[in-house]
């Protein structure tokens, strides 16, 4: 699967839902399983639920694209621990590439 058909499916993948101090990020349990069960994680604030979602979503698509590790998913935690990072879904799965162990492209 190609970079961007990984990301505009990690988008529709992964979903947030609610309001004020009760926010419900829902997605995939299995990074590369889009359609096998789903979790969700629950957050008080509606920028802590686009973070997760964010981070989420760049794993789902390094997930379909077969390149997830354990070191690309420590890197974008990582970059989500610095605030002036950027959090795109696009940046993060640009550095989940990156360190990425996995050299199969």
């Amino acid at each position: 699967m190609t970079k961007t058909d990984a990301i505009r499916t990690a988008r529709r993948a992964v979903s947030i839902h609610g309001a004020r101090t009760s926010w419900v990020v829902i997605g995939p349990y299995r990074s590369n399983d889009i359609r096998g069960p789903s979790t969700e994680w629950n957050t008080s604030s509606y920028e802590k639920a686009r973070a997760v979602a964010a981070s989420w979503k760049a794993e789902v698509a390094l997930g379909l694209m077969g390149r997830l590790s354990d070191d690309a998913r420590y890197a974008i935690e990582r970059d989500m621990d610095d605030p002036h990072a950027d959090h795109s879904v696009e940046a993060l799965v640009k550095i989940g590439l990156a360190a990425s162990t996995d050299t199969d492209d």
